[in-house]
């Protein structure tokens, strides 16, 4: 049996998924504008934390984190989303969780 391992060290754009580029661009957008402390980065478990508001509140709020989760997002469109964006000084903390879109 062979085993074919993807490389999930090169970056990589997700033109096929319609939206992303300007999800992309948002929250590229949203990094600029404000004066946040923390960013998160990642897949649809990033992106799920904005639905539980009393979570978002009793732990990101004070920090007005922004959240950059794109759901579908493996480690090597995170990476590539990295490269392309730049964090403002007012950022001292990002959190990035990727991974388990890249288990199969």
């Amino acid at each position: 049996m062979k085993i074919f391992k993807k490389n999930t060290t090169i970056p990589i754009h997700r033109n096929y998924k319609f939206g992303w580029h300007s999800t992309h661009r948002d929250n590229v957008y949203s990094l600029k504008q404000s004066h946040s402390s923390m960013f998160l980065l990642g897949d649809s478990i990033i992106k799920g934390l904005s639905r539980y508001k009393k979570v978002w509140k009793n732990l990101f709020n004070q920090y007005e984190a922004i959240n950059g989760g794109i759901g579908g997002d493996k480690t090597q469109n995170v990476l590539w989303r990295v490269q392309n964006m730049s964090l403002p000084p007012s950022i001292k903390c990002v959190v990035i969780n990727v991974g388990i879109n890249n288990i199969d």
